[in-house]
């Protein structure tokens, strides 16, 4: 009874277009804000952010510590760095 009452107080009843409230927006992004979002990563940045990584900070599950890339990085580099703009600019994602 109550998981039915509270299923229908909270699905949205109502219009089936939100562009009449979106076109009451104040527009906060300047086309020169959503071009620099645009813009495609470089080499130069993602080495810089990796190597401003904690070298012990893990970035995520399975994944070793930026140390291993910041010590080998003459090594594997280029690998890498190429692997994390294929993600950042394109979506590529490797599977498994």
């Amino acid at each position: 009874m109550c998981v039915n009452s509270f299923k229908e107080l909270l699905t949205l009843i109502g219009p089936q277009s939100f562009h009449g409230v979106l076109d009451t927006l104040e527009l906060r992004m300047t086309p020169e804000m959503n071009d620099s979002l645009l813009n495609t990563y470089t080499s130069y940045e993602v080495h810089a952010k990796l190597m401003k990584i904690h070298p012990i900070k893990e970035l995520g599950q399975d994944v070793v510590p930026s140390l291993s890339y910041q010590l080998h990085q003459h090594i594997i580099g280029c690998e890498v760095i190429d692997m994390a703009l294929k993600i950042l600019d394109n979506g590529v994602f490797l599977r498994n």
